[in-house]
């Protein structure tokens, strides 16, 4: 074959791979979002997150996200706007509060708060509110994560 269909067919199945990957993961995460919709949001706010690739967390920074804090779950997705179209990226991560942990990282000099919890696929993530951090470790831990180590320092 021709190198440009060769280039063509890795692209196709990229794509494809990427988004059978995407419908695997809100599959699995499919139960837990429809349950948590009932529930009353504690607390929401803007954040930025980095991704934990195979222990260590990745260079990329992802904006344009939110978290909301319910009563015992934590939803991680889009803001207003991006919402259909960080779906649809797979940027957008659902866990029960207390089946999930977290605690207090350093990454280049800013707190980030790492949250870990290994339902629906897995949820391994750093958050860094663009509010403030006390605020949000409070919310995360009324809704019942379990901390590691302490809140950050004022």
């Amino acid at each position: 074959m021709p190198t440009p269909y060769l280039i063509a067919l890795f692209a196709v199945l990229v794509f494809v791979g990427s988004f059978v990957r995407i419908w695997i993961l809100r599959r699995r995460s499919g139960p837990l979002r429809l349950a948590m919709m009932n529930e009353d949001i504690r607390l929401e706010m803007p954040v930025s997150v980095k991704l934990l690739y195979f222990g260590r967390l990745g260079n990329k920074r992802l904006a344009g996200l939110r978290i909301a804090v319910r009563e015992s779950s934590i939803e991680v997705s889009g803001r207003a706007g991006l919402q259909p179209l960080m779906g649809f990226l797979g940027s957008e991560w659902y866990c029960r509060a207390d089946a999930t942990s977290m605690q207090i990282i350093t990454v280049r000099d800013d707190a980030w708060i790492m949250i870990d919890s290994d339902e629906g696929g897995g949820v391994h993530l750093a958050v860094r509110p663009d509010g403030d951090m006390n605020s949000l470790w409070l919310a995360l831990a009324m809704a019942g994560v379990h901390a590691s180590g302490m809140p950050p320092s004022s």
